[in-house]
């Protein structure tokens, strides 16, 4: 349990800083990245070859060792099938829930589509990360 407290003393510390922020995006996108390119059966050596750039320069990226440019993780965001979304927030806020809408009907939505309970119980059929 001191591991614990002493890590989150930690993280409370830099919470605020820029570079840690940073970083904690860089290592979301990844996450994302990661988990997109498992799901869609993407090798490494796949998206080295849609984006035009080395196997190196992929596992660069995925082991969080890049400063990505929006640039870049546009083109990779395009290299899975996906977009790239950003989002704000008012500080003490976290984003609690996106939801996926697709905007073209022949899109199969079955390996996102999830069933959600709203606030007073009732469930809806929603597309939702």
């Amino acid at each position: 349990m001191k591991t614990e407290a002493w890590f989150q003393d930690l993280v409370d510390e830099f919470k605020d800083d820029a570079d840690f922020r940073t970083e904690t995006a860089i290592l979301d996108f990844t996450e994302k990245m990661i988990r997109t390119m498992k799901d869609r059966h993407i090798s490494r050596a796949d998206l080295a070859r849609r984006l035009g750039v080395s196997k190196a320069f992929i596992t660069k990226l995925l082991n969080g060792n890049a400063n990505l440019t929006i640039k870049t993780m546009v083109a990779i965001a395009g290299a899975i099938g996906c977009e790239l979304n950003f989002d704000i927030c008012p500080n003490g806020f976290t984003v609690a829930r996106i939801f996926y809408v697709s905007s073209t009907p022949d899109i199969d939505m079955r390996g996102y589509r999830k069933v959600a309970s709203g606030f007073s119980g009732e469930k809806s059929d929603v597309c939702a990360a």
